[in-house]
């Protein structure tokens, strides 16, 4: 049985010696677990592609990081009832099974036995996780935050050696007989005994058992807190909004890590990287998260727990920006950039922490910190699954040079906005507390009868304080100017943006298109600068339905902006009627429904009548019934009178398309455009949409893009863009 403690209560001599004994043991099973832990982690996305694909590569962290949020709940239930060491030695024990089924599945290339083993390799993080709340339980709340960054900066250690002994394991793995990739996972069992012996061993007395002892709770509350669960633990932290704040930092920040670092590997990879490559930049990431641990805790206890977090979420979203753009030919961009990621998760980790176990009560910290790494794992889980897709489909450099563009496109009008808001604001605030304070002084220099001119009248106390406490009201306006300012500032950038845009000529009127025109694609190159989409080729007959289908970001809906004008033709031509289609007037004799419906403020029948000003109301109520909104003209008393908005509240998503469907029937063109008008829809909404479309659609020309199969279903040719 656990030691139950029969203790007296240390003095603080006593209990300053257990802590010192307590975080050097933890640390140095961190140096041998990170070991464990990392040098699985720098292959296992190589692995898990390796035996399935480089879609499911996303699984091999997803796995681990599910696995140690799964484990994290019996290890942290143990630890609740018995102390820390057995539930770190539960831990560990998983670990050493999970890397035993790795390599079994790896010898027999079954993946599913592999994903087995990577999810209880998650033990070896849960054991590092929970080690780090283990160092605080018999701190100090001034020190804290320096006994577990303490903790987490050991696994700096073993975790940058981890990643550089995968080369070499795997040439131990291939001697005998194993599979290179899960050649790393030899050590990683190995190094699960060795720590569990060390906890097992040199972890005594009990750090948990401990404290509680030192508060005065006896044995029976141990039947207590094995009732505890993760309802109770969250409705804990949110009931405390420090707890709050520190419950997210943890979470969040670790779902931001784990998306960028899980598919680091496989991006290496495949610009040519080696192992080796691999292993370096992966370890100078692990050591961003650890290796700046202790000036991390220092300065949470320094400075506070928010401003860290702060901290650490600016340095996140730089470590985007300088990652994000990089190839996976440019390794040392990578690895500033898995740097700086680590040193933010580290900022969110470790102030977050200490600030979620300084908020909550003592004798709920095993309930509350096991519950934070649960739903820390399935976060990560969720981030390292989502990354795993957008790398399988190509998508990574493009997204993430978009993210960067954004990044800084956003930064550079942050500032500039700033400048101009920050200066104007504090001259007009100067301005008119300037104003107060030669009022109060004219006021108080009064009432001592010591103005140096003479004064028309003599204030009595009253009437100052009246003159005083309206005072700011008089100069409020002058603050407003601040606002005023500001709005006034966005309307000419409007009007400035407006006047820029050089309306194309109209075509002569015998070029109008009034019978459904034959559309031709040639070679269609649509050229953004950066980026050029196609060639396409493509015929679409008259009087037909063509359906353009294919991944999202392939050029479905600049094709269809390309032939309205909207977009750069960078090569190739578009023919209507075998017309250059800049000969042909379009504008006026094209039925569009995009992917956004806009809106104006007004009726019903307003929006709709966009389509047709001329359209009188039984035409646009006709169109409205026609397009599905009969019921819910029906359903509300306003009928087509009906007040919207700019955003055009008030409508469900399928009305909104329904209206910018209604706008198409209204128009009554020979050409018909629609991007995605059944996108976000539930089924049935989609049904009756494609439904109207296919009655509504004889004797016109029409294009759609979209990736519904039932919405293409009622087109008579079909092309899938690739």
């Amino acid at each position: 049985m656990e030691q139950t403690v029969s203790m007296t209560l240390p003095h603080a001599a006593d209990r300053q010696a257990t802590q010192r004994r307590v975080v050097l043991v933890l640390a140095l099973a961190q140096v041998l677990g990170g070991v464990g832990v990392a040098s699985g982690a720098a292959v296992g996305a190589l692995l898990a592609a390796d035996l399935s694909s480089e879609k499911f590569s996303g699984l091999a962290s997803a796995s681990s990081v599910v696995g140690a949020a799964l484990i994290a709940i019996p290890v942290t239930r143990l630890m609740d009832t018995r102390g820390r060491r057995p539930g770190l030695l539960l831990a560990y024990a998983f670990g050493l099974v999970g890397a035993a089924l790795v390599i079994l599945g790896a010898v027999v290339r079954f993946f599913p036995i592999t994903l087995l083993g990577l999810m209880a390799v998650g033990g070896g993080t849960t054991a590092t996780l929970q080690s780090r709340y283990a160092a605080t339980d018999l701190a100090d709340k001034p020190h804290r935050g320096r006994a577990l960054a303490t903790v987490v900066w050991a696994t700096t250690i073993g975790s940058v050696l981890g990643p550089n002994l995968a080369s070499p394991m795997g040439d131990l793995g291939e001697f005998l007989g194993i599979p290179r990739l899960a050649g790393p996972y030899l050590l990683t069992g190995a190094v699960f005994v060795l720590t569990a012996i060390l906890v097992g061993t040199l972890l005594r007395p009990d750090p948990l058992l401990v404290a509680r002892t030192m508060r005065g709770e006896s044995a029976q509350h141990a039947a207590a807190h094995a009732k505890r669960s993760m309802r109770v633990a969250l409705t804990t932290i949110f009931a405390i909004p420090a707890a709050t704040l520190g419950f997210f930092s943890v979470v969040a920040g670790h779902a931001v890590m784990v998306a960028v670092m899980s598919m680091t590997p496989v991006h290496l990879h495949d610009g040519g990287g080696s192992l080796e490559i691999i292993g370096i930049v992966i370890s100078l990431h692990i050591a961003g998260m650890y290796a700046a641990s202790p000036l991390v805790g220092m300065a949470a206890d320094r400075y506070g727990r928010i401003p860290v977090i702060v901290v650490g979420c600016l340095i996140l979203l730089a470590s985007f920006a300088v990652a994000g753009t990089a190839s996976g030919h440019e390794a040392p961009q990578l690895a500033i950039g898995l740097a700086m990621l680590g040193l933010g998760w580290s900022c969110t980790m470790i102030a977050g922490s200490t600030l979620l176990t300084d908020a909550v009560p003592a004798d709920q910290h095993p309930n509350v910190q096991g519950t934070t790494d649960v739903l820390m794992g399935f976060g990560g889980a969720s981030a390292g699954l989502l990354s795993g897709v957008i790398v399988g489909f190509g998508a990574q450099e493009r997204i993430g040079r978009h993210l960067a563009d954004a990044t800084r496109e956003v930064a550079a009008r942050t500032i500039d906005v700033l400048k101009v808001a920050f200066v104007s604001s504090a001259v007009i605030e100067f301005f008119a507390a300037l104003s107060v304070a030669m009022v109060a002084l004219y006021c108080g220099f009064g009432l001592l009868g010591i103005l140096p001119f003479p004064a028309p009248e003599r204030l009595t106390l009253g009437e100052a304080l009246f003159v005083l406490i309206l005072a700011p009201e008089f100069y409020l306006p002058m603050r407003r100017l601040a606002a005023a300012y500001h709005d006034k500032q966005v309307g000419e950038a409007a009007v400035e943006r407006l006047e820029g845009i050089v309306l194309p000529a109209p075509a002569p009127s015998d070029r109008a298109i009034e019978a459904p025109p034959a559309l031709r694609f040639d070679a269609v190159v649509v050229d953004y600068g950066e980026t050029a989409i196609g060639p396409f080729t493509l015929d679409v007959a008259s009087g037909s339905i063509f359906a353009l289908r294919g991944p999202t970001g392939i050029g479905k809906s600049s094709l269809l902006h390309a032939l309205l004008g909207l977009a750069p033709i960078g090569g190739g031509r578009i023919l209507v009627h075998g017309r250059d289609a800049s000969d042909v007037a379009l504008a006026g004799h094209v039925g569009w429904a995009g992917q956004s419906v806009a809106f104006i403020p007004g009726t019903l029948a307003d929006n709709i009548r966009l389509a047709r000003p001329e359209a009188d109301d039984a035409a646009v109520e006709a169109a409205a019934r026609d397009a599905g909104l009969g019921p819910m003209i029906e359903a509300r008393g306003e009928g087509m009178a009906l007040r919207l908005d700019h955003r055009g509240s008030g409508l469900s998503g399928g009305e909104r398309r329904r209206v910018g469907i209604a706008r198409v029937l209204l128009k009554d063109a020979p050409l018909w455009l629609l991007d995605e008008p059944t996108a976000d829809l539930d089924a049935r909404s989609a049904a009756d949409i494609a439904a109207i479309l296919a009655s509504a659609a004889s004797g016109r020309t029409v294009l759609m893009a979209t990736h519904s199969a039932e919405l293409a279903a009622i087109a008579t040719s079909e092309m899938v863009l690739a």
